[in-house]
C-alpha cells in the first residue's frame, strides 16, 4: 500500500489520503489510516484527519 501511496503522491502531491472508514461507518480498514501514515513520515498536509465516527 505504501508503494501505491508514494506513486499517487508523485503525480498528485496535494491529494488528501484517508481510510474509507473515516467517511463510512465500517470496520475496515481495521486501523486509523492517518496515524499509520504519520508513522510512515507521509507529509502531514496530505493526511486527512477527519473522522466522522471516531
Amino acid at each position: 500500500m505504501l508503494d501505491v501511496i508514494s506513486e499517487v503522491l508523485g503525480y498528485a502531491p496535494n491529494v488528501k489520503i484517508a481510510g474509507h472508514n473515516q467517511f463510512d461507518n465500517k470496520g475496515c480498514p481495521s486501523f486509523f489510516i492517518p496515524s499509520w501514515l504519520k508513522q510512515l513520515d507521509i507529509p502531514e498536509y496530505t493526511i486527512e484527519w477527519r473522522d466522522l465516527f471516531g
